[in-house]
């Protein structure tokens, strides 16, 4: 969740409370478990997505961090339908060591419009989705409503995309 003040403000007893969030250290979380530092691009909190870039400082090891290619995508005449099966790729709780963790599930919906989403059982926000045959369906955020998340659903990769875009080019 991008930005949390919905979710703290939902859980406190105070009506006129007010909640400020600022954020003081950003970290992209490793495969191995290493942090590397990073800040905000972009925070959309309508999307509930976040774009950040590592910090590329003399006291890192920043040449040795190596992340992913953007896996091959779905094409738009490609997209699931209701009842396929998808998969989720996520990481458990750091009591569990953040191991990586498979999930199965299946498309309950997809919303066409205003903007494409689908609507995936079993997914949890923060996870890439991929279809069948291994392609990068999307990434699973929160539907917001007014400024409170109401729905997980998933964002098609071919939108992710077409923002990282616009941020690279700022």
């Amino acid at each position: 969740q991008v930005d949390p003040t919905a979710n703290i403000l939902s859980r406190l007893r105070s009506p006129g409370a007010s909640v400020n969030v600022n954020y003081t250290e950003v970290f992209i979380l490793m495969q191995d478990g290493t942090e590397v530092a990073a800040r905000f691009l972009l925070k959309d909190s309508d999307l509930d997505l976040a774009f950040v870039l590592p910090f590329q400082d003399d006291d890192s090891n920043s040449d040795d961090v190596i992340f992913s290619k953007v896996p091959e995508m779905v094409k738009d005449d490609e997209y699931p339908m209701i009842l396929d099966e998808v998969v989720s790729i996520g990481k458990l709780k750091q009591t569990l060591y953040r191991q990586s963790t498979l999930r199965r599930g299946s498309v309950n919906a997809v919303i066409s419009k205003p903007r494409q989403y689908f609507v995936i059982e079993n997914t949890i926000p923060g996870t890439p989705v991929f279809d069948k045959k291994g392609k990068w369906l999307g990434v699973v955020v929160y539907k917001m409503f007014g400024s409170r998340p109401s729905e997980i659903v998933t964002l098609p990769s071919q939108d992710i995309l077409e923002i990282a875009e616009q941020v690279r080019t700022r």
